[in-house]
């Protein structure tokens, strides 16, 4: 092997999903001890993802940051019978907040970069083709990268550090960016290293 080369191992997943986040968990942790990564960003729903990284991982060891969708986010969606189900993020209990709060988990909410803002009948195809681009590597791939940016954004971790990002079946080591530096040739995001991610889709897309 020449100087500049290092073998490292890629984990794959046979399918997508939140049943691999114990395994993503495993891998994660051993790359904050032996690569001494010391800030993780998780995005999540629940916030399941960053308490069980916590226990996992000694606080000395390693910064988390929670990500998730803004204050007053709701999903609809139809059921079989036609009524409208309407859902709010699990983040947003209270008792979550705080479990994460006394375990040191910084949290970070606020508006998903690639996510369109809401105008009727209008789609903003620039966003929508960089999030589907990400999608074609995995279907969580998008969710780290948001995460980061929003992590930036928020100023829970800083533009240019290396840091570990992860969602429940993917996770990835990329240097960070806030929203805006994106894609700038010094200052914007890089993709250094995947740690983990599905092979087979069954979620996000077929195949």
């Amino acid at each position: 092997m020449a100087p500049n080369e290092e073998t490292k191992k890629i984990y794959y997943f046979s399918k997508e999903g939140k049943e691999n986040l114990k395994r993503v968990i495993d891998i994660v942790r051993e790359w904050v001890i032996d690569y001494g990564y010391n800030k993780v960003v998780v995005f999540t729903a629940d916030g399941e993802g960053p308490l069980r990284l916590r226990e996992a991982i000694p606080a000395e060891k390693a910064k988390v940051v929670a990500v998730s969708f803004p204050a007053g986010q709701v999903f609809r969606w139809k059921n079989e019978d036609g009524t409208i189900i309407e859902k709010t993020p699990k983040v947003s209990d209270p008792s979550i907040r705080e479990a994460m709060e006394k375990s040191g988990i910084t949290l970070a909410r606020g508006p998903m970069p690639l996510e369109d803002i809401l105008i009727p009948n209008v789609a903003d195809p620039k966003t929508e083709a960089i999030k589907q681009t990400f999608r074609l590597f995995a279907g969580s791939m998008s969710l780290c990268v948001q995460a980061i940016l929003m992590a930036c954004d928020t100023g829970a971790i800083s533009e240019g550090e290396d840091v570990i990002a992860m969602a429940s079946d993917t996770a990835i080591v990329a240097r960070s960016s806030s929203t805006r530096y994106m894609f700038h040739p010094s200052r914007g995001l890089i993709v250094r290293e995947i740690l983990c991610k599905p092979r087979h889709y069954d979620i996000s897309r077929k195949g």
